[in-house]
């Protein structure tokens, strides 16, 4: 169980590891300590969420699912260099149709909100 730390070296880890190599390597409860944790209040902030489907996709549409506190969103897909391929889309809705280009490969959709950014790897068979 020390094998982790010993296989680093520090003056501490080595002088420890010389004493414990010269003890009898017995375990020996020295202390105990109870803590407990007390929430006194929370201020909870959850990220949209996204979800896209099909994926992979053979037909190359996708359904963009996001989360109803979304507003307003940007869409943006790009191929794996970071090559922008379609022009950004504004998504007022829960749900988007997206048509992905007609070359297989792997795409990211990049979908960006007001303090928030989400980008998903889809695959065009």
């Amino acid at each position: 169980w020390l094998d982790e730390m010993f296989a680093h070296s520090s003056t501490d880890i080595d002088r420890f590891k010389r004493w414990y190599d010269a003890s009898d390597r017995s375990v020996v409860l020295v202390g105990e300590l109870l803590t407990q944790d007390v929430i006194i209040g929370t201020k909870q902030t959850l990220e949209p969420s996204l979800l896209v489907y099909p994926n992979p996709t053979a037909d190359g549409w996708v359904k963009l699912m996001l989360s109803q506190d979304i507003a307003k969103a940007t869409v943006k897909v790009y191929d794996l260099q970071g090559r922008l391929l379609l022009a950004p889309i504004q998504v007022h809705e829960a749900v988007q149709k997206l048509q992905l280009p007609a070359q297989s490969g792997t795409y990211l959709i990049d979908v960006q909100g007001d303090g928030w950014r989400k980008t998903i790897k889809v695959l065009r068979r």
